[in-house]
């Protein structure tokens, strides 16, 4: 828990930058990038700071805080309140529960204990991408692209039908694409779990998330049909967020894994579903867009799946020393294939 002083956290300044119409979307991408590189001092308040780009007709508010205090629901949280303040209204905020803050701290359960235990009884052998470009270092890239409404029309419903979700699809071509990119036939990749497991961590602001992993182990009963290969990786989600409350360090402290504050150990590829329903999806283009993220990254790949009302939109973020554009472009595009490729009932890296 971080405290603060009262005559301390009213002590925040907001920084304004004004720009011309024309220069605004440069002037927004440099505040972007600046912020994104900027280290927070997590021994002095604020934890975070809010950046206004201003012109005559746009205005965009950057926001920064630190992880530690804010996992990526609270963003939405945040977001929200900064609208009913604009609207005149004041936010509605509730403090959770002890009863609930004590259940939190009662550490991990047996049940957990035991799962984790039997999913890496045995041992996992780490996949390391070389390093191609050593002059990037730890800096972290970006790829996007869009799924259309009828490919993601065409992915809801076969999830119905399989019985599964899109995201499950989707996680299991990122499986069988790392499968076949690096010839192996044990992968695991972390995602979050959103950590807030009842009605009141949900109006709560601050960092619940739980790391988790999901293991593919292609073996002969696997290899039967893509039916069986989905209800295995879904089966495997649903067991890694059932029992969550395994800490991910104390995950890795169990497999002897050597901590590196350069990389993930365990795995460095990683995958997460953002809920963007309730927004509109800006982004309409038929290729890939390439970006700087302008900061550094811990992992080697981190697929985020933004899930609009109609449409997925796929960001992959990357360590650029590994992969260039083009390598991502056509690992994106290879996930984009085994999807249409599950949906028309064709044959997937040997399964059908």
């Amino acid at each position: 828990m971080h405290l603060v002083p009262e005559d301390v956290y009213q002590n925040h300044k907001i920084t304004q930058v004004v720009c011309s119409d024309g220069d605004f979307e440069n002037t927004l991408n440099q505040v972007r990038l600046m912020q994104a590189s900027r280290v927070i001092d997590i021994q002095t308040w604020p934890l975070f700071s809010m950046t206004l780009v201003q012109s005559p007709s746009y205005q965009m508010v950057v926001w920064n805080i630190h992880h530690l205090i804010c996992d990526g629901y609270s963003q939405g949280l945040i977001k929200q309140e900064l609208i009913e303040c604009l609207n005149g209204k004041t936010p509605s905020i509730k403090p959770l529960q002890y009863s609930r803050y004590s259940l939190n701290h009662c550490g991990t359960s047996d049940s957990s204990l035991q799962y984790w235990q039997n999913l890496y009884q045995r041992p996992y052998k780490k996949i390391n991408v070389a390093t191609q470009y050593p002059d990037f270092n730890a800096k972290g890239f970006q790829s996007i692209l869009l799924l259309d409404v009828d490919l993601s029309k065409k992915l809801k419903l076969f999830a119905q039908k399989m019985q599964c979700t899109p995201f499950t699809v989707i996680l299991a071509s990122y499986f069988l694409c790392l499968h076949e990119q690096y010839q192996v036939n044990d992968v695991v990749v972390g995602t979050p779990a959103l950590g807030r497991m009842t009605i009141y961590e949900e109006e709560v602001i601050g960092n619940f998330i739980s790391l988790v992993t999901v293991r593919s182990f292609l073996n002969g009963v696997l290899e039967r049909n893509i039916k069986c290969y989905l209800e295995y990786v879904h089966n495997g989600l649903y067991q890694a967020m059932k029992y969550q409350d395994l800490q991910y360090d104390e995950l890795v402290k169990m497999q002897n894994c050597h901590f590196d504050q350069d990389r993930f150990p365990l795995t460095t590829f990683f995958i997460s579903l953002l809920n963007k329903k309730s927004e509109k999806l800006s982004m309409k283009t038929d290729g890939i867009l390439h970006q700087d993220l302008g900061f550094d990254v811990k992992f080697d790949m981190m697929l985020y799946i933004d899930a609009y009302q109609d449409e997925f939109l796929l960001r992959m973020q990357y360590r650029r020393s590994l992969f260039d554009a083009n390598d991502v472009q056509y690992f994106m595009k290879n996930i984009v294939l085994k999807i249409t490729q599950m949906i028309n009932g064709e044959r997937v890296c040997g399964l059908l």
